[in-house]
């Protein structure tokens, strides 16, 4: 009965073991806690990687549910929070951009409330938060989150592909995040690459994130297919 129980378990995983933990895993002692805060996670690394629009708008409902997650989590969590020094770091940055703000509100025009860069350190420490808050929960959680991460930068990376071979639907693609056409970027003739990001720059970068988190996962053990 046991075994027929486990083989009905794997038959209803809709999401692979590697990506989205499962009913019968181990180690899981709060399922809805940590699965709601998987879920916030991989919205936010969504949103790094679509249209600036969609996370100028939905800015304002994920913080406060990722603030409301981490009040829910706090009791529950497995000792207490350890913040790394770059994060203080970003915090004095936080300052600085909003005292700049305010000194120079009479000439830059951007809203002090709800100019997005202007909030972006914050908002991106929330990101940290949250994540350090799900490792409270579950500690084997990196391991689902650096393979989310992984696939997102694998369809970046063939959007770019496709991009560089011309193909009309992906360099389409690229008019929602570029202002202008990547094709002949700056009178140069070609097309550059950008993937699903606002800037070639940008996709290398994730690319080289990416590739960083591939050699630590071979570092600790042995690839297997989808890494």
């Amino acid at each position: 009965m046991a075994s027929l129980a486990a083989v009905a378990k794997k038959q209803r995983r809709l999401v692979p073991s590697w990506l989205w933990p499962g009913p019968g895993d181990i180690g899981i002692e709060h399922p809805a806690l940590t699965r709601s805060g998987l879920g916030l996670v991989y919205i936010y690394l969504a949103l790094l990687f679509l249209p600036d629009n969609l996370y100028s708008v939905l800015r304002f409902v994920i913080h406060p549910l990722a603030v409301l997650w981490l009040c829910i989590a706090l009791p529950k969590m497995a000792g207490r929070i350890r913040f790394a020094f770059p994060f203080y770091i970003l915090l004095l940055l936080q300052v600085w951009m909003v005292l700049s703000m305010v000194l120079t509100q009479d000439i830059v025009s951007k809203p002090i409330v709800t100019g997005e860069y202007l909030w972006f350190p914050l908002e991106l420490g929330v990101l940290y938060v949250l994540m350090i808050g799900l490792g409270g929960v579950l500690q084997t959680v990196s391991r689902y989150i650096i393979n989310f991460f992984l696939l997102i930068c694998t369809a970046s990376g063939f959007v770019a592909l496709l991009q560089a071979l011309h193909v009309g639907p992906a360099i389409s693609i690229a008019n929602f995040y570029v202002y202008r056409s990547i094709e002949g970027w700056d009178k140069i003739e070609g097309i550059r690459a950008s993937g699903l990001s606002s800037n070639p720059n940008v996709n290398v970068l994730s690319m080289l994130v990416a590739a960083t988190l591939i050699a630590y996962k071979s570092s600790r053990r042995q690839l297997l297919w989808y890494d």
